[in-house]
């Protein structure tokens, strides 16, 4: 769920700079909403309705918030790297699961090693597919700053 608002969640600023308003009442109807869903998936499922609350929580509101900006601004301010950073999620997602029902071992330490694997694979399918010139221009300064590179 954070993933999916940490890749998708930046028609939030648009919003947030220009029209507070609609930013105000988006987070209103964001919490009657998330308290819906967790009094309707949590009774039944646990802490997995509470964690599918809030993927469909957030998943919605980042659609409203896309949608909202397209209408407003005539912009769609989604671009090929936020199709990147999903695909490596995803993809990391997968093998973490994978690795997670495989694993003949305690639930904790599969967790653990499932939750390593997806943060390595998915660091690894950001670098492999290549960074941003936002991501590039960071990582620059940083290796500047600290000394390894130019």
């Amino acid at each position: 769920a954070h993933a999916v608002n940490g890749i998708f969640g930046v028609a939030e600023l648009f919003i947030l700079i220009d029209k507070p308003w609609i930013n105000l009442a988006n987070s209103l109807v964001a919490i009657l909403a998330g308290v819906g869903l967790n009094l309707i998936l949590i009774p039944p499922y646990g802490m997995i309705g509470a964690a599918a609350a809030v993927l469909i929580l957030f998943g919605c509101l980042n659609l409203v918030r896309l949608i909202q900006v397209a209408v407003l601004y005539g912009l769609q301010p989604l671009t090929r790297y936020h199709g990147k950073a999903a695909a490596a999620f995803a993809i990391a997602l997968c093998a973490g699961w994978g690795l997670k029902q495989a694993a003949g071992i305690h639930a904790m330490i599969a967790d653990v090693s499932a939750v390593l694997i997806g943060w390595v694979l998915f660091f690894g399918l950001i670098r492999a597919m290549g960074p941003a010139p936002e991501e590039s221009g960071v990582l620059h300064k940083w290796r500047r700053k600290f000394g390894r590179g130019s």
